[in-house]
């Protein structure tokens, strides 16, 4: 039986999911061991910027996206990004993968309330890890999804506040939530599809960054600046909250990634392939 601890009491229950239908229910006599252990975890491109040379240790919650579990994850998917997601790069090859990703997002939606229980007590022990180790914790709550922060709350309060001294990022499509206020611990990125670059040109003059896709090849790098704008480098490590810190100028930054798997092939427009 999983202990899961909270700010206001401690509770006993095990979180578990049908294996006929797929949806998560709390069972108290653990008759189902197929069951969500934990919530967060991490990936190749994240373990980059963890450890002393950068200073931060960073965890991540991998989501199935778009309608893959049957609940739209990702509510401004174009066929050029659900082609071309991550979603089976890396571990996400593997169907256990996939189906972990799936039961989470069905334990979200289903049992919000034991999710967040647990996402909180991982977050607790992540940052006690943190301080062990003399570094700054992360958190990106959208690995393989585009869910809205205001979902995520605990006791009456937001997972962000209850966390101040953790930060919070993630990428974006949904281009109105730069239109509200953010928490001080949160840092968004806009991602660029074929449908939305004339808008994530305006968020860069407005000072906000805008994550791009290009098609780089041996002969040709990341490009120094998109549309006059600058580049930096997203695939040197995840901790997108740095590109905020380290901006010299009062535009966003361009954040450029390069395409991968089967976004190497795009032809929707998502991958810029001319630069």
């Amino acid at each position: 039986m999983k202990t899961i601890k909270t700010d206001n009491a401690t509770k006993n229950t095990t979180i578990s999911i049908s294996k006929t239908n797929k949806v998560l229910t709390t069972n108290p006599t653990n008759q189902n061991t197929n069951t969500v252990k934990n919530l967060l975890s991490s990936s190749t491109k994240i373990e980059k910027g963890n450890g002393l040379h950068t200073g931060y240790m960073t965890k991540i919650l991998y989501l199935a996206p778009y309608n893959l579990s049957g609940k739209n994850t990702c509510s401004k998917a174009t066929k050029g990004c659900s082609d071309a997601c991550l979603n089976t790069s890396g571990n996400g090859r593997y169907p256990r993968t996939q189906t972990t990703r799936i039961n989470k997002t069905n334990f979200f939606y289903n049992d919000r309330e034991n999710f967040m229980k647990l996402l909180f007590k991982e977050i607790s022990i992540f940052v006690y890890e943190c301080e062990f180790e003399g570094l700054k914790p992360c958190i990106r709550l959208n690995g393989t999804s585009d869910l809205n922060i205001a979902l995520f709350n605990h006791n009456g309060k937001n997972i962000y506040e209850l966390f101040p001294m953790v930060t919070f990022y993630d990428y974006t499509k949904v281009l109105n939530r730069f239109n509200k206020t953010f928490y001080s611990n949160y840092f968004l990125t806009a991602s660029r599809d074929e449908t939305n670059e004339s808008e994530c040109l305006e968020l860069l003059k407005k000072g906000f960054n805008v994550a791009v896709v290009f098609r780089v090849t041996k002969n040709t790098p990341l490009p120094t600046e998109w549309h006059g704008f600058k580049v930096v480098d997203g695939d040197k490590d995840d901790l997108r909250h740095l590109d905020y810190l380290n901006k010299s100028d009062e535009c966003g930054v361009v954040v450029g990634l390069s395409a991968k798997h089967k976004a190497q092939s795009d032809t929707s427009g998502f991958v810029i392939r001319e630069f």
